[in-house]
């Protein structure tokens, strides 16, 4: 069986992890505006499990599509990560 060349593995950017979700979220009342609050841990109570898991899916690849896009700079949370190509 002949060899085959090696390649060197191509390094990954490390992937993030959704660790908070913080959605607000308003209704219009008859006595105004009452706005409401909903949190990952209330989200994992309260909806079925595949439908978070698209929701955590989809945000992880926004905020990794967000981080590609940014700079980085002091503060930001982005010096040290290695830039992503596309």
């Amino acid at each position: 069986m002949p060899d085959r060349p090696s390649t060197p593995a191509t390094p990954r950017s490390p992937r993030g992890k959704i660790t908070r979700i913080a959605v607000t979220y308003t209704v219009d009342t008859p006595d105004g505006p009452r706005h409401t609050f909903h949190g990952l841990a209330h989200m994992q109570r309260h909806i079925r499990p595949e439908r978070l898991s698209e929701l955590i899916d989809d945000l992880t690849l926004i905020c990794e599509d967000l981080i590609a896009a940014r700079e980085p700079a002091p503060g930001n949370g982005l010096t040290g990560l290695p830039r992503r190509t596309r």
